[in-house]
């Protein structure tokens, strides 16, 4: 018999107790074979499912580059703004199929949204052809952006925060995350999804301040030399 790419997701999620995925935040086709892998019979242990989405979640898609207070930001120890995520927010999809899939009792699900993750794994990675340790994806996206342009840019006065957080701090929150799923293994009911939903952040940065980090570690690479940031406007083309 010949299985699909699906159909083996599903198959090996099935040979475990304790499934995560840290392979994608978007692809519900992935999310949906893991959950339907790690369903039990009536009487069985429920499976544990810890998943990886991402801050990308609560970003507010403002043009203008600047700080722009929330008069309700989320806060991921009120199971109520939890229950809004939605398959509108960048992650969204794959969360909402994982706390409704908790909710009726498939699996104990725990979900973590990391901000931008930047350090060095212990992975080789392949960067323009380049085999380093690995960065992750988001610094893998920033520094090939400056690559492309031969500068780093910022919008506006670029006061606008965003979320960051060191490789080794996510492992420690794994560690953390596993520690409660076995110690509730027995005890976690329907709804407490709800309350196992943890925003992974260390440091909050202005975009500046990240436009000027990237261009040093550009320059340290000595690819381009010298790189500098730039102000740009959104979405005008850059020359």
């Amino acid at each position: 018999m010949v299985y699909t790419p699906t159909q083996l997701k599903s198959s090996n999620s099935s040979k475990h107790s304790i499934v995560a995925n840290v392979g994608s935040s978007w692809d519900t086709a992935l999310t949906e074979a893991i959950l339907q892998g790690i369903q039990v019979t009536p009487g069985e242990k429920k499976k544990i499912l810890i998943h990886m989405s991402g801050a990308g979640n609560f970003v507010d898609y403002g043009k203008s580059g600047n700080f722009v207070p929330q008069a309700n930001s989320f806060n991921d120890g009120n199971p109520d703004d939890v229950r809004k995520i939605n398959p509108t927010m960048l992650n969204g999809a794959c969360d909402e199929l994982e706390l409704k899939a908790a909710s009726a009792g498939i699996a104990n699900n725990f979900i973590i949204c990391p901000g931008g993750i930047y350090g060095l794994g212990t992975e080789n990675a392949v960067i323009d052809g380049t085999t380093a340790p690995s960065i992750g994806i988001w610094a893998t996206w920033m520094i090939q952006n400056v690559n492309n342009l031969g500068f780093s840019p910022y919008i506006g006065e670029s006061t606008a925060i965003f979320l960051t957080i060191h490789v080794d701090d996510v492992i420690q929150l794994l560690f953390l995350i596993f520690e409660k799923a076995l110690n509730t293994w027995d005890t976690y009911k329907l709804g407490d999804a709800y309350n196992n939903f943890y925003l992974g952040v260390d440091e909050r940065c202005e975009g500046r301040t990240l436009a000027t980090v990237f261009a040093e570690f550009v320059s340290a690479t000595g690819k381009l030399g010298s790189v500098k940031t730039r102000q740009v406007a959104f979405g005008t083309p850059i020359l």
